[in-house]
């Protein structure tokens, strides 16, 4: 392995830790905050290994982290143009794939492109909803969409990342979300 690959691996791992960290934070403003970090690194990662509709959805996804983040102290931030915003961006670097940057129209390479395309609309969705639990719940659509598509691509980082974060999610909603449930049962 060169030095350019292994340098690619570090990124994907790095971005690894706080991708899978994330869902360990209580609130949807922290879940928001350590991933804008990690999907800037995904999208490094991605357009190293040369898939550039893994990297751009990943860029997206940093904004839109970002001003996600932001929901809880910024009126402009919560305002529900921006999963319509995000949604079309999403479609439109799916259909790029096609028309610009000159993938092969085959049913194969349609289904697999659009799954990263879903993963994003599920979290576009699940990010703009107001508990950590709800956040936590889009990854069990984003997770499985990614992990196919990083198998393709070749992104084993991105594989190991979509597992332990599916698991992570689960343990997240088990730590912070049952324990919540039966809590309020309680009283």
């Amino acid at each position: 392995m060169d030095k350019y690959q292994i340098i690619t691996q570090i990124i994907g791992y790095i971005a690894t830790v706080l991708t899978v960290s994330s869902f360990q934070f209580k609130s949807q403003k922290g879940i928001m905050a350590v991933q804008s970090v990690s999907t800037v690194l995904w999208t490094v990662h991605f357009f190293m290994l040369g898939a550039i509709s893994g990297s751009l959805l990943n860029l997206m996804c940093a904004i839109r982290s970002m001003i996600y983040a932001k929901r809880s102290t910024s009126a402009w931030a919560r305002h529900i143009s921006w999963v319509y915003i995000f949604t079309v961006l999403a479609l439109v670097i799916y259909t790029l794939q096609f028309t610009t940057f000159g993938y092969e129209v085959s049913v194969k390479n349609m289904i697999v492109q659009f799954l990263p395309t879903l993963g994003v609309i599920a979290t576009n969705v699940g990010y703009r909803l107001e508990t950590g639990f709800k956040v936590r719940c889009s990854q069990f659509i984003s997770s499985p969409c990614w992990l196919i598509y990083n198998a393709f691509s070749g992104s084993v980082g991105g594989v190991i990342t979509e597992v332990i974060a599916f698991c992570s999610a689960v343990i997240g909603v088990i730590r912070h979300d049952i324990k919540d449930l039966k809590k309020a049962r309680q009283k």
